[in-house]
């Protein structure tokens, strides 16, 4: 078998571990007689969130700071009465994570970065080098009435297909505050790995225009390919329709890029 028959055939598995994966996180929100929709329009995702959040909406995914390629999607689950009940956001990236966070290209464009970014607290290095091709992770929300139903769990898995299907992607990041790490939500709900959830600003933060701890989450392919499998360990992994089919179809354009270049998919 050819190296290049080898790299087909497991990229073939990971795309259909991803189909399972989305298809068990589609039956739990169907159970709870929810909807999912696909959405691409973020000014509309802002509007959304700005009134429900205590604190500001994540600038990553804010076309008013910085632009979104096209192949960048956001989960909407609602009631079938229409009520909003939880949202997530996902963006293809390129370039170096931490350099994102301590240049601040992760949240704007330069010209968008805010006066008093050199004020940023000391920036650390983390535990491996994430870089390249990788997608990020942001503006989840959940309604409070129904967080006791696993939906930030559901649409994570969703978005984590999303990851899985891209299969030249090597990483998929994310960042929180203290206050989200120190609950374990990073691997109960996320599926990092422990040594993907790590420290990396403990000092003053522009966005938030306050000292915060702000903690990096990471994992790359084979460890949410490793994960993806006991998300759902009794699903029956069916499902009638492929929500990623509609995301997959947009990646022909040019992928947003942390170092001011582009790169297709």
């Amino acid at each position: 078998m050819s190296a290049q028959t080898s790299l087909r055939e497991t990229n073939q598995h990971q795309v259909e571990i991803a189909a399972r994966l989305e298809s068990a996180a589609l039956a739990q929100l169907s159970a709870l007689d929810l909807l999912v929709e696909v959405k691409y329009d973020f000014d509309e995702l802002r509007e959304l969130l700005r009134p429900l959040l205590p604190g500001p909406f994540n600038p990553t995914f804010d076309p008013a700071g910085r632009s979104i390629s096209s192949d960048s999607y956001w989960l909407a689950v609602t009631t079938r009465t229409g009520r909003l009940v939880g949202t997530i956001a996902t963006t293809t990236l390129y370039g170096d994570f931490v350099a994102a966070i301590r240049n601040g290209r992760l949240w704007y464009e330069e010209q968008a970065r805010p006066a008093h970014w050199d004020r940023l607290g000391p920036v650390r290095r983390l535990s491996r080098h994430v870089s390249g091709l990788w997608t990020h992770d942001g503006a989840g929300w959940v309604d409070p009435a129904w967080r006791d139903n696993r939906i930030a769990f559901h649409m994570q898995s969703i978005v984590r297909a999303g990851f899985l299907r891209n299969t030249s992607a090597g990483y998929v990041t994310a960042v929180c505050f203290d206050s989200v790490a120190s609950r374990t939500v990073p691997a109960k709900c996320y599926g990092y790995p422990d040594h993907g959830s790590e420290l990396v600003i403990d000092g003053f933060f522009p966005i938030s225009n306050r000292t915060e701890k702000l903690y990096a989450l990471h994992m790359n392919s084979m460890e949410a390919l490793e994960q993806a499998l006991t998300r759902y360990p009794s699903s029956s992994f069916q499902s009638p329709w492929n929500i990623l089919d509609t995301v997959m179809s947009r990646r022909t354009e040019p992928l947003t890029s942390i170092s001011g270049n582009t790169m297709r998919s």
